[in-house]
C-alpha cells in the first residue's frame, strides 16, 4: 500500500486525495478527484440519478499536488478541474464509495 492523503468537503461533494507510487529516486503522484455526476439512464431513457465519479491524474511534480491542494481549498472547483484535466489521465470510474 502507497501513502495516500485525502480530504473532503461535504458542502461541495468533492474529494480529493494524492498518492505517491513508485521508488523514493523515480516516483509519481496520483491525484484523484471524486465528483457528484449526474449518469443519464439506459440509452438516455429514464430518470437521471447522481452517482460518485472518480477520475485519477498522474502529476510528476510536487509542486503541482500543492498547488491543485491549493485550489481546492480555495474551492475554485472551475480552476480545479481545468488545472486535473491538463495532466496525463490515469483512469475514471465510478467511485467505490
Amino acid at each position: 500500500s502507497e501513502p495516500t492523503i485525502s480530504v473532503k468537503n461535504s458542502s461541495s461533494g468533492i474529494d480529493l486525495w494524492v498518492s505517491i507510487m513508485g521508488t523514493p529516486k523515480e516516483h509519481a503522484y496520483l491525484v484523484g478527484v471524486v465528483y457528484p455526476k449526474e449518469k443519464k439512464g439506459i440509452l438516455g431513457l429514464g430518470k437521471p440519478k447522481t452517482i460518485r465519479w472518480l477520475e485519477i491524474y498522474v502529476a510528476e511534480e510536487s509542486d503541482t499536488v500543492e498547488k491543485v491542494f491549493e485550489i481546492y481549498f480555495n474551492e475554485d472547483n472551475e480552476k480545479l478541474f481545468k488545472d486535473l484535466r491538463s495532466l496525463p489521465k490515469f483512469s475514471e470510474m465510478e467511485a467505490q464509495n
